[in-house]
């Protein structure tokens, strides 16, 4: 039994080595007939064996299902976040504030990079094992996506190496790549099958659900964006365009609570919901 314990750990290992070298440094140093080897061998002996089998086992990550509710837990540490700078006079106020708290009067240095607009997270590893993921919430308490979290294969699920702290956590964004969004976005509406109505929030939302249609069919009418234009797609489809609720929209009127509330009635009358 020591002998399969060991092994199983060692194919572990290996895997997650892998996994990193594909994922992360997207740089594979084995070829994915032999990577396929090793996760065949791992899988075989945990039916074997499934006293052996551990949560943060490879073969765990590939079979877990993504939970659609979430429990809540609070943060160790708040998770805040950061405000907008929008003219140069809030951007010269924040260097001063830094100054500050630095308690310094030499010029500051500041490295920019463009923001990455996904899910503020932190990850919780414990001895190097990942034990929980979080999402920012209201900063003190955030929804448990663990399970979710497992799914993604860039994050490691035991980390590599050694002398790493016994409680470290991670705080980053997860975000989803515009070409994996997009082929989300075609396998969504086909997998759809009672799909009736397509609220389309803002001119992007619209364009982008065309260029999804046109790809399958001849699209002769033309697609004017005005919040409540409502059009009949080619398989039968409702599309309804409605003004994105961003903060500047809502702060500027452009569309309220009540326009939002009318357009889901109309939705919801067309689709006989």
């Amino acid at each position: 039994m020591n002998d399969i314990r060991k092994r199983i750990n060692e194919l572990k290992e290996e895997i997650e080595k892998h996994n990193h070298y594909y994922y992360v440094l997207d740089n594979p140093i084995v070829s994915d007939t032999e990577w396929d080897k090793l996760f065949k061998e791992l899988e075989t002996l945990e039916s074997e064996y499934p006293n052996l089998i551990d949560i943060n086992s490879p073969t765990q990550r590939v079979g877990a299902k993504p939970l659609d509710g979430f429990k809540t837990d609070k943060h160790r540490i708040p998770m805040l976040s950061l405000s907008n700078a929008m003219n140069n006079e809030e951007l010269r106020s924040f260097n001063e504030r830094i100054k500050k708290l630095l308690e310094t009067k030499n010029q500051i240095e500041y490295m920019a990079e463009p923001k990455l607009d996904g899910i503020g997270v932190e990850l919780i590893y414990q001895d190097g094992v990942f034990l929980k993921g979080l999402t920012r919430g209201d900063g003190f308490e955030g929804e448990d996506i663990t399970q979710n979290i497992r799914t993604i294969k860039s994050v490691p699920l035991r980390l590599i190496g050694k002398n790493f702290p016994g409680l470290l956590e991670v705080r980053g964004e997860v975000f989803i790549k515009k070409t994996d969004f997009k082929k989300l976005n075609e396998n969504e509406i086909e997998n759809l099958k009672n799909l009736k109505v397509i609220i389309t929030l803002g001119k992007v939302a619209l364009d982008n659900c065309l260029k999804i249609y046109k790809k399958k069919f001849m699209l002769q009418k033309k697609f004017e964006f005005k919040h409540g234009n409502k059009y009949l797609l080619p398989d039968n489809k409702v599309l309804i365009a409605c003004y994105h609720p961003s903060p500047r929209n809502v702060n500027t009127k452009l569309v309220t609570t009540t326009m939002i509330n009318q357009l889901l009635i109309k939705a919801k009358k067309i689709a006989k919901f």
